[in-house]
């Protein structure tokens, strides 16, 4: 019984000898983006590629909130706005000194000046997870409002960049608690409790002269501008040609020729030198001679140079851009494509509907238009009776 007592103890409102410091909406952000945190990293981390929605979909709801709290640190009530968290460097050293002596005896209304500056740092990190992962998003699958102004080159460093980031909160994250617990210790009183409740003794320190209450009409009309400017410069952006990527328009000899025995396979995903062996050794293409006249031939090989890997700003032609050692050029004996598909099972490929390793478009959606974005991978379900439309043109379609 007594166990219980101590949980309600944490959840029960301030008493009349004590500061309701931590409002609720501050409350409300802090566990929010908590839980959002650690479900960003888990998805993050351990999601497969085909699973990506969930993890923009997390940080989008973190942005939401990661705004709301910018906000609320100029508009809030006393001791949640940011005036409080800019302390000087020498206060910030001499808290930190006393910390690690043991001789903070007395804790205060406000965060210490230790963890004022760790709570600014973690806002910060946030932050910059955020616009890394839009960099990332923009220039590797060329989605989302940066989708127009960000190189793949770019993407990729974002996407770096993102993934160090992701460790460095983890790092603040447990020095944040380390500081928690250890001033709880020293001042017998307890943060965790402040932070779920928002109450602190009266008797830690005085508060200041004059107490700011919440602006809530503010907030709103700040908010309301916010969220008007954001949806407007991303629709904007959004308005905007993709950078490295382009709707492509299949010549129909090329769907003929080539579509006949398996789908008609974006130029992007072999380099020009690849496409130059393979369409010299028509006459013995993977166990099968395909002969072309002087019109399908000119027209399929301009099509296929003209618009190989090195033309392509995206994912896929970066990484199927190098030169294969397989001298036959087949797209699955690519490094890439073996990196790409390491986790699939080889069953996969050989039951229906899929039948067939080079079959992409019926895991990838987009196939098609050379994009492979990560969020258009659908990896059906077997089927015994199903079986891919290709095949339905010729059944024995080659393996490549």
């Amino acid at each position: 019984m007594a166990k219980w007592q101590r949980m309600l103890h944490y959840f029960r409102t301030c008493s009349v000898v004590e500061w309701e410091v931590w409002d609720r909406p501050t409350r409300f952000f802090h566990w929010s983006v908590t839980g959002l945190l650690v479900a960003d990293l888990i998805t993050g981390w351990l999601d497969p590629a085909w699973q990506l929605d969930r993890h923009l979909l997390l940080g989008g709801v973190t942005a939401g909130l990661l705004m709301f709290r910018l906000l609320w640190g100029v508009v809030g009530s006393e001791y949640n706005r940011f005036s409080h968290y800019f302390q000087s460097p020498a206060q910030v050293y001499d808290d930190a000194r006393a910390l690690w002596r043991g001789q903070t005896k007395s804790s205060s209304l406000a965060l210490n000046p230790v963890n004022a500056w760790v709570s600014l740092l973690l806002l910060l990190i946030v932050f910059a997870l955020l616009v890394t992962g839009l960099v990332a998003y923009g220039g590797e699958e060329h989605m989302g409002p940066l989708a127009s102004l960000v190189s793949y080159s770019a993407g990729t460093y974002g996407q770096s960049l993102h993934e160090k980031l992701a460790v460095l909160l983890l790092v603040v994250v447990a020095i944040h608690i380390g500081i928690v617990r250890r001033e709880s210790q020293l001042t017998r009183v307890s943060l965790l409790r402040s932070m779920v409740t928002g109450c602190k003794p009266m008797d830690v320190d005085q508060p200041t002269e004059q107490m700011r209450n919440a602006n809530v009409a503010w907030a709103m009309v700040l908010g309301m501008v916010l969220m008007f400017s954001i949806d407007h410069t991303s629709k904007a952006l959004g308005q905007l040609p993709m950078d490295g990527w382009r709707p492509l328009h299949y010549p129909v000899a090329y769907q003929e020729k080539c579509g006949h025995c398996h789908w008609t396979i974006h130029p992007s995903l072999l380099p020009e030198e690849a496409w130059q062996n393979l369409l010299s050794h028509m006459h013995d293409h993977f166990g099968h001679s395909v002969t072309l006249n002087g019109k399908e031939a000119v027209t399929i090989t301009s099509f296929l140079l003209v618009h190989a890997a090195e033309d392509w700003n995206t994912d896929a032609a970066h990484r199927f851009r190098k030169l294969m050692p397989d001298p036959d050029q087949r797209i699955t004996n690519h490094p890439a494509w073996q990196k790409i598909h390491l986790n699939i099972e080889a069953a996969v490929f050989d039951r229906p509907p899929v039948s067939s390793p080079i079959n992409c478009p019926v895991c990838h959606h987009d196939a098609l238009s050379g994009r492979f974005d990560e969020h258009a991978i659908h990896i059906p379900k077997a089927t015994a009776a199903s079986h891919s439309p290709l095949q339905d043109e010729i059944p024995s379609a080659p393996r490549q």
